[in-house]
């Protein structure tokens, strides 16, 4: 059993699907979903109006949600995952209401006064409209979405004072975010790669995909890993070699995942994995004639 969950987690690091992937998927799926319907919003509308109208407005949302992850990622919070999804789905929210309120403008379905159309006031109220009606239920369907990871966290207890205050915090880290990963994967862990709020951890006997931010990891783990890529870091003990050629640049893990290093830290994977662990250099340059 041991051997064919290793065999399992074997391959290229996005082998799992990210969650961007999924809320394409599920654009599509909701798309046709109402389309086929007909709710009261696109009544009076034939079949390839109705498949525009829905495909727009769940686009609209559902892009809008992708774009606050990004966000939420770029500044890179500390905040307890409740509050980050709550945040996430409010600035979705306010993301999609102007873009809401102009395709509500598009379709004839809505009956808009001609007196005040395009008026600054009335474009203002009309979003705030938008905003208030759609607010609650972009909120609910996200919190909806992220609920399972919410109630898998476990709770964090303080920990009590010590004399290296730094160390101690590291080591709790490191402890409370095992503990977060199933145990039939394990905790050794290979690499960790951020998509949106979201982690995929990858140890040597499978992955698992938990709320969490890259940041905290990097400097939680200190020493043990290095971030060879903004979106990916590896644990030292797993390469096994790096690759730095003209066109491509990878760590190769002990799991037979490739990790790829960008150019930015290059230098760093360069200087790190000359010597990993006292081996002999696990650097592999590919000469220009060989790539």
């Amino acid at each position: 059993m041991k051997h064919q969950n290793q065999s399992a987690a074997q391959g290229d690091l996005w082998s799992s699907p990210p969650i961007s992937s999924s809320l394409i998927a599920a654009c599509f799926l909701l798309t046709g979903l109402f389309t086929v319907i007909k709710p009261e919003a696109s009544l009076g509308l034939d079949f390839g109006m109705r498949l525009l109208f829905w495909a727009s407005h769940i686009g609209v949302v559902l892009g809008a949600i992708l774009l606050a992850s990004y966000l939420m990622r770029a500044i890179g919070t500390k905040w307890p995952s409740v509050w980050t999804v709550a945040v996430t789905g409010c600035i979705g929210a306010i993301l999609a209401a102007p873009a809401l309120t102009f395709l509500e403008m598009a379709f004839p379905v809505l009956e808009v006064d001609e007196d005040t159309q395009g008026t600054t006031s009335h474009i203002a109220i009309a979003v705030l409209i938008e905003f208030l009606e759609t607010a609650p239920i972009i909120f609910l369907a996200w919190l909806v979405v992220n609920l399972p990871l919410l109630l898998a966290r476990p709770v964090l207890h303080c920990p009590p004072p010590v004399v290296d205050p730094d160390r101690e915090r590291r080591e709790h880290f490191i402890s409370d975010f095992k503990a977060r990963l199933p145990d039939v994967i394990g905790s050794d862990i290979v690499t960790i790669s951020s998509d949106l709020h979201y982690l995929n951890v990858q140890t040597a006997l499978g992955k698992a995909l938990i709320l969490g931010s890259l940041k905290a990891c990097v400097e939680g783990f200190g020493e043990a890993g290095l971030l060879v890529h903004r979106s990916h870091w590896v644990a030292k003990s797993h390469v096994v070699r790096i690759v730095l050629a003209r066109d491509e640049a990878y760590c190769l893990m002990s799991t037979g995942a490739r990790v790829p290093i960008s150019r930015r830290h290059r230098k760093a994977a360069r200087a790190c994995f000359g010597d990993v662990c006292g081996r002999p250099p696990a650097i592999h340059l590919v000469k220009r004639d060989q790539a």
